[in-house]
């Protein structure tokens, strides 16, 4: 058995976990930092298998290396996907649900694209964050304006503090690292914070 974890505390407390499951199988641990892709040489049981992960973790790290990685994270979401769920006992079986859930977060991501849009149209502002130029809207769906700003900031009341999450095309900006100077953290691509007010206005 191998197990691929983020090089980080959750990450690590999650390997710790499937140690305390599966010990007895003396699983291989391999950590895997932020933004990076995983070993592609890993001898993992069934193409399938290999080819579920390797979505889940390219669109989870904000690399994109694939173009299915979107549409099938967004079409796995349109159904249970908790660790028990009928949907991965499909995936883990058989090749052939992933062409369909790429197909179904095609037509999904049309949506997101079409209504982050309109919806930055009508509440969305310009910003400047850290020395960046921004766009700023209180839905996590940017759709195509993400490529137009050097980071887009998504914000939300909790009722009593605030959440932000930053997200970024650009591969010469790190925005984990602006993250972490306001006490969150994340990927290279899409990282967050909490804060008791937001640190940028319109």
């Amino acid at each position: 058995m191998i197990c691929l974890y983020h090089n980080d505390p959750d990450g690590k407390c999650a390997g710790a976990i499937v140690n305390r499951r599966y010990a007895v199988d003396n699983p291989r641990f391999i950590a895997v930092d932020y933004g990076k892709e995983p070993p592609m040489d890993l001898a993992l049981e069934g193409e399938a298998v290999f080819v579920a992960v390797k979505l889940v973790s390219d669109c989870d790290c904000c690399i994109f290396s694939d173009e299915r990685s979107r549409p099938f994270v967004c079409g796995l979401q349109l159904y249970d996907h908790g660790p028990k769920a009928e949907i991965w006992k499909e995936l883990l079986d058989s090749s052939t649900t992933i062409p369909r859930l790429v197909q179904e977060g095609q037509t999904c991501l049309k949506f997101v694209e079409r209504f982050g849009m309109d919806y930055g149209n009508k509440y969305g502002f310009e910003t400047n964050f850290e020395g960046y130029r921004c766009f700023a809207q209180g839905l996590k769906w940017f759709g195509s304006r993400i490529d137009d700003y050097d980071i887009c900031l998504f914000y939300a009341f909790l009722g009593d503090k605030w959440t932000v999450a930053l997200l970024s095309n650009n591969p010469n900006i790190d925005v984990s690292a602006i993250a972490k100077k306001y006490g969150g953290g994340g990927h290279k691509g899409a990282a967050g914070f909490e804060c008791d007010e937001l640190p940028f206005v319109k």
